[in-house]
């Protein structure tokens, strides 16, 4: 049943830090508005409630396009350490 309530995002599972074999339920609160809990988020999803269908897929496409890595890891230079 636990299996079930997860799939569904009702209820989030984390593993106990004191025993390894316990896990943690616990309701997932789908009432509260996420700019209640982060006011910076505000102003976003009004600039993004007011976009188009096409420039929606232009800002996602951009920012797809800059949050992805530009260089393979095996080609990054290392660069010295600051202490």
């Amino acid at each position: 049943m636990v299996d079930r309530l997860l799939t569904r995002g009702l209820v989030m599972g984390a593993r106990s830090a004191d025993d390894r074999h316990k896990k943690i339920v616990r309701l997932v609160d789908n009432t509260m508005n996420p700019d209640d809990v982060d006011p910076l988020s505000t102003a976003p999803h009004a600039i993004a409630a007011r976009l188009t269908l096409s420039d929606a897929q232009i800002v996602a496409a951009s920012c797809n396009k800059s949050w992805s890595p530009t260089t393979h890891p095996d080609e990054m230079v290392s660069a010295p350490m600051l202490a």
